[in-house]
């Protein structure tokens, strides 16, 4: 990152840290992203960039925050959402399951290739006692405002990519619970980490939350590129379940306790799979956008 980049990120993150201590986890949504507009963050992705707001949004998952930062600064900006809104409930359809679904204040839908803006009067909102590593409702869309075809390309384009930011950070961060705990960890005498078959677990996952990151800024950098987007996507669904199955194997029963918190990462991994139809979606859109690009072009005859 540029300096400028570490700057902005060290900011908004050490706003939600503020905000968020001592408070409960359904309160943490709504807290952090109130820092955010207060810092002035809201607008990043128009102001700076959408690389800049990615990078936000990874940096904050890490940190565990649950809030649906990636929701509100890159969806919600491709839909000039203004500073009044601040929790953006992504949702698939006009009925499903949206993380954080009950604390929103508007929703933002995909369906097929359509996409749409409902106001929380608009829509049905059932929470759930139980989420999938966040709070989630039950959200029936009873009347929306349609969006153009462009607009509605964008908002798929971003909602992937906040996606698989916020997955970054979450594997980024069930990482660094897991090596201090193998370090000092001790089996048969020795440190749990110094054995070669943990270690290579841990290589592993390493490779693809790494992978899943730089995969995502590129796509962020080069806002406005389906192939890009849909293939950090697909690949952020694959590292979910590397990233899942190995700190989940090296760690044994401790990591399965909330006091641990590696399921604090681990379960949003879950949920984040799944999204926008999971990889299977994710992986026809990276064709699809291959597809199109290799369309002869109607001026020259010509493969672009």
């Amino acid at each position: 990152m540029s300096q400028e980049q570490s700057d902005i990120v060290e900011a908004a993150v050490n706003a939600v840290r503020r905000a968020i201590v001592d408070l409960p986890e359904d309160d943490q949504g709504r807290a952090a992203l109130t820092a955010l507009r207060d810092g002035g963050f809201l607008d990043l992705a128009s102001t700076a960039g959408a690389l800049e707001a990615m990078l936000v949004a990874e940096a904050i998952s890490r940190e565990g925050v649950l809030a649906p930062v990636g929701a509100r600064l890159l969806v919600g900006d491709a839909c000039g959402l203004g500073d009044d809104v601040l929790v953006v409930g992504l949702i698939e359809g006009r009925s499903s399951l949206v993380r954080y679904g009950a604390d929103a204040d508007v929703f933002i839908g995909v369906d097929g290739d359509n996409a749409f803006v409902a106001q929380r009067e608009q829509a049905t909102v059932t929470p759930l006692s139980e989420g999938v590593g966040t709070p989630v409702a039950r959200v029936r869309i009873n009347d929306s405002t349609p969006l153009p075809a462009e607009q509605s390309a964008a908002v798929a384009r971003r909602w992937r990519i906040a996606m698989a930011a916020e997955a970054a950070g979450a594997m980024a961060g069930a990482i660094a619970l897991t090596v201090p705990y193998v370090s000092q960890r001790m089996a048969f005498g020795r440190a749990l980490g110094s054995f070669q078959a943990v270690q290579h677990r841990l290589a592993r996952a390493e490779v693809f939350a790494q992978g899943t990151s730089w995969l995502t800024r590129h796509a962020a950098w080069a806002d406005g590129d389906d192939y890009l987007a849909a293939a950090a996507a697909t690949y952020a669904c694959m590292a979910a379940i590397q990233v899942y199955e190995n700190t989940h194997q090296v760690t044994g029963g401790i990591g399965i306790t909330t006091e641990h918190g590696l399921v604090r990462h681990t379960r949003r991994l879950v949920g984040l799979q799944r999204e926008l139809g999971g990889a299977n979606a994710h992986a026809r859109r990276v064709t699809a956008a291959r597809q199109a690009a290799r369309t002869p072009s109607a001026a020259s005859g010509h493969v672009a």
